[in-house]
């Protein structure tokens, strides 16, 4: 598996004996159904009911655990950020493989937990809202400067603006591999004119290039949700397309308030979200080389782009 380490290797400054006598107090579970087993075990001496607000299905699926670190292509020894690392599932398969974790938690009832489970050098346990916490801080104070990867299966109540949060940070992290609805990641990746493209497809691709890895079934989780899940990873660009950060917030609500009336031709979205503006907006998108009576799903994000930069709510790329 590529940026695994051999499991007889063990990271500078780590003994194999007390890495893994914090990892397997217990004994680790190798299978699908020893996992699935080992987490409803765990969860019943822990007194701990899933919380369905906190979106907590549990990956009690070995294999995909091995098809998330292919996917992900972590350079040996990354420090990887996971949101809601849950009871360490796909934590442990990360440290196995020779990373060293930052890992978020909102429900304080498994964080005694987790500190039980890994050691501090393997994982820094961080408690908190991943909708609030200070990323670029994280980053600062954890990883020295040195580039981030994140790897999680996202809470999918919160999946689509934890995600635009991750991927608006400045600088950007290395790579995003992460586990979201499989709804949600039609849209991502949906191309222009068809049914699930819209302003999340587009903002996503202001931001990095995304490509799907696999789905999973809802019997993959432990309680199964009612939807399958996608796997993907994101790059992102390494030269922003919208570089200032003030035009690329406009730039963002100015996709989100075109497709708030995807129905509407483009010509009378425009008139709908600037009002003050004396325009004919039909002539002014023609003048462009565009129709005045197309849909927004018709629309690229070279389109999208050349359109702010004639209204002047982007710049030209230096």
């Amino acid at each position: 598996m590529h940026g695994e380490r051999n499991k007889d290797e063990t990271p500078a400054g780590r003994t194999p004996a007390a890495r893994g006598e914090t990892l397997r107090d217990k004994g680790s579970p190798r299978s699908s159904r020893e996992l699935r087993a080992w987490t409803l075990r765990t969860l019943r001496e822990l007194g701990i009911a899933p919380r369905r607000a906190f979106g907590q299905h549990f990956l009690t699926d070995a294999r995909a655990l091995e098809q998330i670190l292919r996917c992900a292509r972590l350079p040996q020894g990354s420090t990887v950020l996971e949101i809601g690392p849950g009871l360490g599932t796909l934590t442990e398969a990360l440290v196995r493989a020779g990373h060293r974790v930052v890992a978020v938690e909102l429900d304080r009832r498994l964080i005694p937990f987790l500190r039980r489970r890994f050691s501090p050098e393997d994982v820094v346990l961080v408690e908190g809202d991943a909708l609030a916490v200070d990323f670029g801080a994280l980053r600062e104070e954890h990883a020295s400067g040195q580039p981030v990867h994140v790897v999680s299966n996202l809470p999918y109540q919160i999946a689509t603006p934890l995600l635009l949060r991750l991927l608006s940070l400045t600088p950007p992290f290395s790579s995003l591999t992460v586990m979201v609805q499989r709804e949600v990641g039609e849209r991502l990746l949906a191309p222009p004119g068809t049914r699930s493209y819209g302003a999340l497809s587009l903002v996503v691709a202001v931001f990095a290039r995304a490509e799907l890895c696999f789905h999973l079934r809802p019997g993959a989780f432990t309680p199964p949700p009612e939807v399958g899940s996608s796997v993907l990873r994101l790059l992102p660009h390494p030269d922003p397309l919208v570089p200032r950060e003030e035009e690329r917030d406009a730039f963002v609500d100015f996709l989100f308030g075109i497709f708030r009336h995807r129905r509407k031709t483009l010509a009378n979205n425009l008139k709908y979200l600037f009002p003050e503006r004396d325009v004919d907006w039909g002539t002014w998108l023609e003048a462009r080389g565009m129709a005045a009576t197309a849909r927004p799903e018709e629309l690229s994000l070279r389109d999208y782009l050349e359109l702010a930069k004639g209204m002047g709510l982007v710049g030209e790329r230096s």
